[in-house]
């Protein structure tokens, strides 16, 4: 990775050790996170030095993760780093729509909406999105009106289910706006 003429060498973590993807070795999803509740906030925060898993400068980041009176979960991420770096932290939040031991046949009645009009290919080779960006316009991808993920929904879906990025449609990184819903 080149920055300011600089070269950085991250570390290479996929099964060829070529690509550098989800964090590294050890990504945000395996370190110790601190974390406090503030009202109807979870805010949760970690430090990483400079030069962890190859990234230039010390970065803090922060989520919080907040409930709305009518229930809807909202999560905001910010990070901050002391040298310039790239950052794309995302949520991968696994939720059991269906509640705590209901299994997959409870899961299976759920109507579900994604505000995503486009959607990112990932090479079969090491699992990394390409270049590409496709519409979902009549697509197994196009889950813009609730859809209900029945067992033959999700056996023609590539990979026999949802594993690819969806491009969420937002007129600005400032606004905040309907994103996924999920409903019995």
């Amino acid at each position: 990775m080149r920055i300011e003429n600089k070269i950085y060498c991250l570390s290479p973590n996929d099964e060829n050790g070529v690509d550098h993807f989800n964090g590294g070795f050890v990504g945000f999803d395996n370190v110790n996170w601190n974390s406090c509740i503030m009202k109807k906030h979870v805010v949760m925060s970690h430090v990483s030095p400079a030069k962890y898993e190859g990234y230039p400068g010390d970065m803090l980041t922060q989520i919080k993760y907040s409930w709305t009176d009518d229930n809807q979960l909202l999560i905001n991420i910010r990070a901050t780093a002391t040298q310039p770096t790239p950052v794309n932290i995302a949520s991968n939040c696994l939720m059991n729509l269906a509640g705590h031991a209901a299994g997959s046949r409870e899961l299976k009645k759920h109507l579900i909406s994604l505000n995503a009009d486009s959607w990112t290919p990932a090479d079969i080779r090491n699992n990394l999105p390409t270049d590409a960006i496709y519409p979902v316009d009549r697509t197994v991808f196009d889950l813009r009106l609730p859809t209900q993920l029945t067992k033959r929904r999700l056996y023609i879906v590539p990979g026999g289910g949802y594993n690819q990025n969806l491009c969420i449609n937002s007129p600005s990184s400032w606004s905040y706006r309907f994103h996924a819903r999920s409903r019995k």
